[in-house]
């Protein structure tokens, strides 16, 4: 079952968000538009954003698990040495906001 107590931070807010998607209008199907979106569907590769994707994303989920992916993807944004140090919160925290501005800058 799925509780609080297996939740931290932005994942129980995503929970959440899930369990009242009728009442936010939020569509959580995989794929479709304005839905929860991961960061390997967004980052076509290091600093180009899949601009048609993000703008129909109703929200992007940075998980640690997701930016490590981005990594072994090639796609990081950081110069960074390795899978772990992508993890790592304060690279994760620079990650998401370069992210962010390259979608800006695009």
């Amino acid at each position: 079952p799925v509780s609080r107590e297996n939740f931290k931070s932005d994942m129980y807010m995503l929970l959440e968000l899930y369990r009242g998607r009728a009442a936010y209008d939020i569509d959580f199907k995989e794929g479709g538009s304005t839905f929860v979106s991961e960061p390997d569907q967004v980052v076509k590769k290091r600093h180009v954003i899949n601009c048609e994707h993000m703008n129909d994303a109703f929200a992007i989920h940075f998980s640690h698990s997701h930016i490590k992916k981005l990594y072994l993807l090639g796609a990081h944004p950081l110069d960074i040495s390795n899978q772990t140090m992508a993890g790592l919160p304060e690279n994760r925290r620079k990650a998401i906001k370069v992210i962010m501005n390259d979608y800006r800058d695009q």
